[in-house]
């Protein structure tokens, strides 16, 4: 997606123009799986990325050509949880098909740059003020169908600051999105525990507030 890309190239010389370093591009993971999947679109809106290089790296590329590791195999099992609860036929906990999940998702990291091992709040919201705009037009471009919040939510809400968030706190609208505010991938709760959970909300999306993506979307 060529105006992504652009957007992304111009946000690295902004931010090397502050004298930030360590780079890292995210967004659609493999466009041509995105735009042609049956299944929900899922965006992961996460803190940020971390390298010890400074040149930064394309967080894409590496997903789309390495086997996913460690988080990343979290997130490819969050997503088949996301799937399943969007199908008639809800399959069991698996550990298999990572690669080929993975492939379907997109990344937004709030922190593109100087990342670090652990996140500071204070920090992160210097990079939303900094980068507000940005981040929401890389959200439009993407389009997903549903965001996964890992502990980001209220970050996103500045972001999306018109987004319509239901009595239960987990989930919001914002346009046609669905929004669910969870746990970080890189958590320490069991992956079954994940799994179900981010099943049953989904299915407590559609069943209590109407989000029907499949058939709007074919």
């Amino acid at each position: 997606m060529k105006e992504l890309e652009i957007l992304l190239e111009n946000w690295k010389k902004q931010h090397e123009k502050k004298g930030y370093r360590k780079f890292i591009s995210d967004g659609i993971v493999n466009y041509d799986k995105w735009k042609n999947q049956s299944t929900p679109k899922v965006c992961y809106f996460l803190k940020e990325a971390y390298d010890t290089n400074e040149n930064g790296f394309n967080l894409t590329k590496m997903l789309k050509e390495k086997e996913p590791w460690s988080m990343w195999k979290k997130v490819a099992m969050w997503t088949q949880a996301i799937y399943n609860s969007f199908s008639e036929n809800i399959s069991d906990y698996s550990d298999k098909n990572f690669q080929t999940t993975i492939q379907n998702i997109a990344v937004v990291n709030i922190k593109k740059s100087n990342g670090e091992k652990i996140s500071n709040n204070e920090d992160l919201q210097q990079f939303i003020n900094l980068d507000k705009e940005r981040i929401k037009k890389e959200i439009e471009l993407i389009n997903p169908d549903i965001i996964i919040c890992g502990k980001t939510f209220k970050f996103l809400k500045q972001i999306l600051d018109d987004m319509e968030i239901y009595e239960n706190s987990l989930i919001a609208k914002w346009k046609n999105i669905l929004i669910i505010d969870y746990y970080h991938p890189a958590s320490r709760y069991p992956n079954k525990v994940n799994y179900y959970s981010l099943l049953s909300i989904g299915k407590i999306a559609q069943e209590k507030y109407d989000f029907k993506i499949l058939k709007n979307r074919i």
